[in-house]
């Protein structure tokens, strides 16, 4: 959990930014403040689940912080 650190007993968050990608998944782009004042980007990948118990639900495919270097390929 280390790595998500700056969502625990977060102080705020700011939606910076929200768009469709390719793909139809939504990309956010959200600044998190942390318990001690220090900021760090984030972007989450939402889908909308087509199958299953959780059909029609929005939800997060992946969370990570905006200087991923993979971030292109996710």
């Amino acid at each position: 959990m280390s790595n998500y650190d700056a969502f625990i007993g977060n102080k705020r968050h700011e939606i910076l930014s929200v768009s469709t990608m390719e793909d139809g998944r939504t990309r956010v782009d959200v600044q998190v403040t942390d318990r001690v004042g220090a900021k760090s980007d984030w972007v989450f990948i939402m889908v909308k689940r087509t199958f299953g118990k959780y059909k029609g639900c929005i939800q997060a495919h992946r969370i990570v912080k905006s200087d991923y270097p993979q971030l292109a390929d996710i």
